[in-house]
Formats: structure tokens, sequence, C-alpha cells
């Protein structure tokens, strides 16, 4: 008998994984399956183990047989510890689960053998974690390095573009971006980059401005 352990944290009461995907550090995936499945979830963590482990494709090409079966045989763990290191895994999700479902692999383990997992930031967990406040710093944060860009692009199209120090530019873009995304402060009847050129505009007059007092 062979075995894989995992720790996982999931969103569900229930398990619906279908098979396992491991990608390589050489870039190519495997993917494992399972005869029996014994696993308990507590508060959002799975504890779960795969007995009778089997290779059932590489690269997308089906090799289940004698063979695969051999693959995961308790006497080679050494070796499929190695195999595993560095590696990302993931599950592939049965087709009943939930749209929202995930179960995101913590810790492995091939028979009594830790195994040292590639990190693999998944952003639905994330996301999941966080209040709606959180969710929105998040948005909003996000939002305004757009919106800096955008603000940067606009400062350019001007005709003494190159007389303005660099990082005077990056303050203006920034101080622009924040005024648009987090005081609100645009014109709804003007188009964003109406209502960006203004910001802009306003940020330089401001300069000229203290330079000419």
């Amino acid at each position: 008998m062979n075995k894989i352990s995992f720790v996982c944290k999931t969103n569900k009461p229930y398990v619906a994984l279908n098979s396992l995907n491991i990608r390589l550090r050489n870039g190519n995936t495997i993917i494992l399956d399972r005869k029996k499945t014994q696993y308990e979830i507590s508060d959002g963590v799975l504890k779960m183990d795969w007995i009778d482990c089997y290779l059932w494709a590489i690269n997308d090409e089906f090799v289940f047989g004698t063979q695969s079966e051999a693959f995961l045989d308790g006497e080679s763990y050494p070796s499929i510890v190695r195999f595993f290191a560095g590696s990302k895994v993931w599950f592939n999700l049965e087709s009943e689960a939930d749209e929202d479902y995930f179960c995101n692999i913590q810790e492995v383990s091939v028979g009594d053998i830790s195994v040292e997992l590639a990190v693999k930031f998944d952003p639905d967990e994330f996301l999941s974690g966080l209040t709606s406040e959180e969710k929105d710093k998040v948005y909003r944060a996000l939002w305004k390095e757009h919106v800096v860009e955008d603000a940067r692009s606009q400062i350019e199209d001007y005709i003494f573009y190159e007389l303005i120090p660099k990082e005077e530019v990056e303050r203006i873009a920034d101080t622009a971006a924040e005024r648009y995304v987090y005081n609100g402060d645009y014109d709804c009847t003007l188009s964003y980059w109406d209502n960006l050129e203004n910001l802009v505009k306003d940020e330089i007059s401001e300069i000229a401005r203290e330079v000419m007092s």
C-alpha cells in the first residue's frame, strides 16, 4: 500500500477532488489519482490521505496501467519525495463541486516523509478571507496603480514635459490618482480621461504658482 497525505485549506464541509496535478521544475505536469480516500474536516482545515495512488497521465497523455501503479510503490518513497520537491501541486475538482469551492494544499507527505513544495499563491483563497472593507482597500490600491500610469501618460503629453523633474512627475501622477480614486474628485458628466486631465492640470498649475510666488 502507498499513501500520500495532505493538509489543505477549504471552504466546504465536503471533498470533491478528482485528481492531483504536479507541475515539475522542468515544466512537465504529471497527474495522480487514488483508489481510496480518507479524510476529516474541521474549521476549514482538511486532513486527507490518498491510499493506493497511481500515475494517471503525463502532460495530458494517458499512461494508466501496471507500471503506473508500481510508480508509487512504498519502497520508492525517498525518490518520490525528491521527485515532488519544489513542484507546484494542485487538485482537479469534481464537476459537482460548488463554483466557489476551493481546496488549497498547504502540506504534503509521501508515506511519513514530508515534501517541500513550491509556494503557490491563490488569489481566490486570499480574497475569500478578507472583509468587505479589506476587499475595498485592495480594489482601490490596484485601481490607483492603473490611474497613476494613465496620469503619467497625460503628463508626458505636455510640451514642457522634459523640463519637469522625474520625481515631480511621479508626485503629480500619484496625487492626481489619489484624488480620483480615494477622494472621488471628478465630474460625473465628463469622461475618465477628461477628469484625469483636469486633475493633472490642477497639479501642474499648483507647481507654476509656487514657482512664480
